[in-house]
């Protein structure tokens, strides 16, 4: 029996930084072809993809809790660049990350203070 919570202490530890299958099968003494393996019967998904799911979750908290720049938590997902980020972002959420911070940022939480603003009347100039 491989070691479940310790591959997930990996990857949570880890989230910031580029995770390989090798790096987490070494972390319970497994070839990566017998971890993917005991890895995908376990979890009913592959490695990549479960870390990928909590790459994204992470940023769903921080984009909603924080007021980071998106490049901070792009970085803080472990993807390269901005840019990355943001297509990897809307293909799995189907927004960009800044539409997200607005449907979801509790304004008091992370300053945000547009949404408390009153609506321009368009009849003043």
């Amino acid at each position: 029996m491989w070691q479940r919570r310790a591959v997930l202490a990996f990857v949570a530890d880890s989230i910031d930084r580029s995770i390989t299958v090798e790096a987490a099968a070494a972390t319970v003494r497994l070839s990566a072809s017998h971890f993917s393996r005991a890895f995908r019967i376990s979890f009913g998904l592959t490695f990549a993809r479960y870390v990928l799911e909590r790459r994204i979750d992470r940023a769903k908290t921080l984009l909603a809790e924080s007021v980071e720049p998106i490049a901070q938590v792009a970085l803080a997902c472990g993807t390269a660049d901005q840019s990355h980020f943001t297509r990897l972002f809307g293909r799995e959420v189907g927004v960009t990350p800044l539409i997200y911070r607005r449907i979801h940022a509790d304004p008091a939480r992370t300053g945000d203070r547009r949404r408390d603003r009153p609506k321009r009347d368009a009849s003043v100039k």
